[in-house]
């Protein structure tokens, strides 16, 4: 199975991570979403993330620290039966990110440490890509971006909506629209 990760870092340049959002399936779909209290610092982040990324941060119970947040992805993939890889438009730094934290020691034995990119350039032009875009386009209208689960749901809506297509963006020579 497919899991849907997004992440949101303090700055192109020196990342580091404030969020991540995770949902696997297609549906229904389950999710893990979790903003980090103790991996930065409002100086670290670029502008354009003090101006839009944080706002977009919802508090609460998300909001943790890193010992908690670690123990919380273990327990969230134990949930879920069979084998995952990650799924993620940005993995060098999504994936980068999220393993780095995570660390070899809390990584899922369910899980595989290669994500695969899902983003609307490396999809065939036509109704693939028209698709993809419009799902996109409807889901930042409904939910908004930059926060990492509304983001990470938005991937998972973008999967479901190419294979529906016929086109399957993994494994082109299984699908007829690709």
């Amino acid at each position: 199975m497919y899991v849907f990760l997004d992440t949101e870092f303090t700055h192109e340049d020196a990342p580091q991570l404030i969020s991540f959002g995770l949902v696997a399936g297609c549906e229904p779909v389950d999710t893990l979403y979790v903003e980090l209290t103790d991996t930065y610092a409002r100086a670290d982040c670029s502008s354009y993330v003090r101006k839009v990324v944080l706002p977009a941060l919802m508090g609460g119970s998300y909001a943790m620290a890193s010992v908690d947040a670690r123990s919380r992805v273990q327990a969230w993939f134990q949930t879920l039966t069979g084998a995952h890889r990650i799924v993620t438009d940005y993995p060098e730094h999504d994936m980068a990110l999220f393993a780095q934290w995570l660390g070899s020691e809390h990584w899922p034995t369910n899980l595989a440490r290669r994500a695969l990119r899902l983003d609307t350039a490396g999809l065939p032009v036509g109704l693939t890509r028209d698709t993809a875009r419009a799902v996109m386009e409807r889901h930042d209208e409904q939910w908004g971006a930059h926060n990492a689960l509304s983001d990470a749901d938005r991937l998972r809506a973008v999967y479901a909506a190419v294979t529906a297509t016929g086109c399957d963006p993994f494994d082109r020579d299984a699908g007829d629209g690709c």
